[in-house]
């Protein structure tokens, strides 16, 4: 497998070896660097490129969601999931992330246009 460092500004992966995908995420907040430290799954990586999904897209919800949920199934696991829109269609993001393991493991991704089945209304 791959170990990648992922640099959102400047876009550079730089590998190595290791049992995981991991990847770490610089991202601005209001002129301050915020840092959030996941680790990818093989299958949350097989599920992205099966569904489409870039690692952008993943690090921006997983940086700054819509909602932050537990999930009903798995009490380990949390859902970060957003609204985005992808290629003139909008779809709720969702990434299932295990905050029981250091660094945090991004178990799956997947989006669904079933937005009112699993987004939390604020109205």
């Amino acid at each position: 497998m791959l170990c990648g460092r992922f640099l959102e500004e400047r876009y550079h992966f730089i590998f190595g070896l290791q049992e995981r995908i991991c990847i770490f995420a610089a991202v601005k907040f209001i002129n301050k660097p915020f840092v959030m430290d996941f680790v990818f799954s093989k299958h949350a990586f097989e599920q992205m490129s099966r569904r489409g999904i870039n690692y952008e897209t993943v690090m921006e919800v997983v940086s700054q969601p819509d909602q932050i949920i537990a999930d009903t199934y798995e009490p380990t696991l949390v859902i970060y999931q957003s609204l985005v829109n992808i290629d003139n269609q909008m779809f709720l993001l969702r990434v299932f992330v295990n905050r029981d393991k250091h660094p945090n493991v991004i178990v799956t991704v997947y989006k669904t246009t079933k937005i009112s089945k699993y987004y939390e209304s604020k109205v």
